[in-house]
């Protein structure tokens, strides 16, 4: 009697544990796999990262969405690490695509090549000295994204290898952010304003200085059109880009 019990017990047990197996082996159909992954951030559509986050904040996503859409994601990261630095997921909650979260995944790694997210580093382009901020990072291929003041003051980021960001202090980065803010002032137009530039020919031969006065500008080309009189003693018109111009006295 008793043996037959223990043999119910264990048959009974075995059975708990078999369907115990096949129960935990049953597919979730309703789990994905999130593939694109642009500037080092990954994106979700209308569906819950499994790994634990963070939310940073909600944008509003305003594109035109033409070209692949890895081009116009890559446009939109571009403007949202502008505006918020600190965020490696974006979740699209809605099919309209008109708002996005930003996230941040605490547990991907915040370190490599010597930086961490939010440090402050110089770095030099076309002779001029930039100081930024890290917004992202790339273990893969050794980069980093910055975030920095261009020649015009504007926010702006930049792809750059490791090895050419130089690691700076808090104050130094503010010292830079003040020389820039006054660089900029050489690059601001106004209608009327006398202008002097280099003009040479497509091989970069004759070059001569020309002078003229500005009748339109465009900021967010940063070229402005001048009128003045050439060689041939008539009255042309010009885009030059503000970097060509000098201001007359």
């Amino acid at each position: 009697m008793k043996k037959n019990y223990l043999k119910s017990v264990v048959t009974f047990l075995l059975l708990i544990l078999f369907v115990s197996v096949i129960a935990g082996q049953e597919k979730d159909f309703s789990l994905a796999k999130v593939g694109k992954k642009v500037y080092g951030v990954y994106i979700f559509f209308g569906c819950e990262p499994a790994n634990p986050y963070t939310y940073v904040k909600t944008i509003e996503v305003k594109i035109n969405w033409s070209g692949t859409y890895y081009e116009s994601f890559e446009k939109i990261i571009e403007k949202a690490k502008k505006q918020e630095s600190n965020f490696n997921g974006i979740i699209f909650q809605t099919h309209d695509l008109k708002k996005a979260d930003l996230i941040r995944f605490d547990e991907l790694e915040s370190s490599r090549g010597g930086f961490s997210y939010g440090s402050k580093v110089s770095f030099i382009e076309d002779g001029q000295v930039f100081a930024g901020e890290v917004v992202e990072l790339e273990s893969s291929k050794g980069a980093a994204t910055v975030k920095f003041k261009n020649v015009f003051n504007e926010d702006d980021i930049k792809k750059m290898d490791y090895n050419k960001l130089t690691p700076i202090t808090i104050d130094i980065f503010q010292e830079k952010q003040i020389e820039i803010e006054k660089l900029s002032e050489k690059y601001k137009f106004q209608i009327g304003d006398k202008v002097s530039w280099i003009s040479s020919n497509i091989l970069g031969q004759n070059k001569k200085q020309l002078t003229g006065e500005i009748i339109r500008i465009d900021d967010k080309s940063h070229k402005a059109s001048v009128k003045y009189v050439n060689s041939d003693n008539k009255e042309t018109i010009s885009n030059v880009s503000y970097l060509d111009l000098t201001k007359s006295k």
